[in-house]
């Protein structure tokens, strides 16, 4: 931590929790634990023809194709967790 109080995250943290510059930041105490979470929008759930498709409730940037990747991909891989869970 420098003397203004701010903390510098490695690299491989900021890429793997998708964090880029100007991403806003709940900051919260656990105990003696400090947790960082990326603020995430409201969405609403409609359903589009077979599709379930989430629409934000408050304007904001688009995502990027490769937010869109990387959602698509934990999704996955948070069903194929699942499965062998159950298994």
């Amino acid at each position: 931590m420098d003397a203004a109080g701010r903390i510098v995250l490695p690299r491989k943290i900021r890429e793997a929790a998708h964090l880029k510059p100007g991403t806003e930041i709940e900051v919260r105490m656990a105990g003696e634990v400090i947790e960082l979470k990326p603020v995430t929008r409201a969405v609403e759930i409609k359903k589009r023809g077979h599709l379930l498709v989430a629409f934000p409730q408050e304007p904001g940037q688009p995502l990027t194709q490769e937010e869109v990747e990387a959602t698509q991909k934990e999704i996955r891989e948070q069903g194929i967790r699942r499965i062998f869970k159950k298994s």
